[in-house]
């Protein structure tokens, strides 16, 4: 809980995932090689990291934990955890690992929608106003000095 991280029994090291089914809890021993993660791409919408593990772990990404952000694991889609109430993580299995998390903003592509939506409707109402016979469009009087 927040309570307990804020009065330190998460040890160096320990993570709290919310939302992680009971039968997955676990006190794993150290692995006799220390796990390696690189970052291969960084950008505000897109995270690639490489990880190796030698037992079954959680990877942490010190990025804040929002919705819309999906992840895959060797192109597999795996669910993202809350980590420390803050962060996002995934669980991977022991071995080497391509992880990567994508920002898909569903409020975006709504919006991209909507203005699709609005163009093809200003396009058929020009086009609709455009037949109108000519007789029928109002004209300007015009006086015999003009």
């Amino acid at each position: 809980t927040l309570r307990g991280i804020a009065r330190g029994e998460l040890g160096g090291g320990a993570v709290a995932l919310e939302g992680l089914p009971a039968a997955m809890l676990s006190v794993a021993p150290p692995a006799s090689e220390p796990a390696r993660a690189v970052l291969r791409h960084d950008e505000p919408e897109r995270v690639v990291i490489e990880a190796t593990l030698a037992a079954p772990a959680a990877l942490v990404l010190l990025d804040a934990y929002y919705p819309g952000w999906r992840a895959t694991v060797d192109g597999r889609r795996t669910r993202i955890y809350r980590a420390n109430f803050l962060f996002r993580a995934v669980l991977l299995p022991a071995g080497k690992h391509l992880v990567v998390f994508e920002y898909e903003s569903r409020v975006l592509a709504l919006g991209f929608v909507l203005c699709a939506v609005g163009v093809v409707l200003l396009a058929a109402l020009a086009v609709l106003l455009g037949r109108r016979p000519f007789a029928a469009r109002p004209t300007r009087a015009r006086s015999v000095a003009e």
